[in-house]
């Protein structure tokens, strides 16, 4: 959905992932900036081939690749937040980038949230084996940061 709302619009799009379609257990993959159907259509060729394994840590990757890259708005996809990811977030923030987290699954302990939205896409109702459990708390910001 996300890269299809760039082809009406004509936003250029660039995937990042620390994922590779490659033999290569070091490659990542970082796409040209592109845009329309079938700069779309290639990336979904790309994500349909990714391995499901990543070749280097998530925060790694984020500083090592995608720190370099100029652009005016991220959406980060992770299915975890931590610090070092909530401190990349941060940084791009500062730096005057729109950044937009999407986490798939709940965070371990409390992180200290960036400024920028942070949408959570799991299932507080079920654990990993399908049974029901505690529901985490949402991650929060401390108070006075607002």
């Amino acid at each position: 959905a996300c890269f299809d709302q760039t082809i009406a619009t004509g936003i250029p799009l660039r995937f990042l992932t620390n994922g590779t379609v490659e033999d290569d257990e070091n490659a990542v993959t970082i796409t040209q900036e592109r845009w329309g159907r079938e700069h779309v259509m290639d990336l979904l060729r790309v994500l349909s081939g990714l391995r499901i394994v990543s070749t280097r840590k998530f925060p790694e990757f984020l500083w090592e690749s995608a720190a370099a890259l100029e652009t005016t708005d991220i959406v980060l996809v992770s299915t975890y937040l931590d610090s070092e990811i909530a401190a990349f977030a941060q940084d791009r923030v500062m730096r005057g980038i729109s950044v937009r987290l999407l986490i798939l699954y709940p965070p371990d302990g409390e992180i200290v949230l960036p400024d920028c939205p942070v949408l959570y896409l799991y299932d507080t109702a079920f654990s990993e084996r399908g049974e029901p459990h505690e529901q985490p708390e949402q991650p929060t910001r401390p108070a006075g940061d607002d």
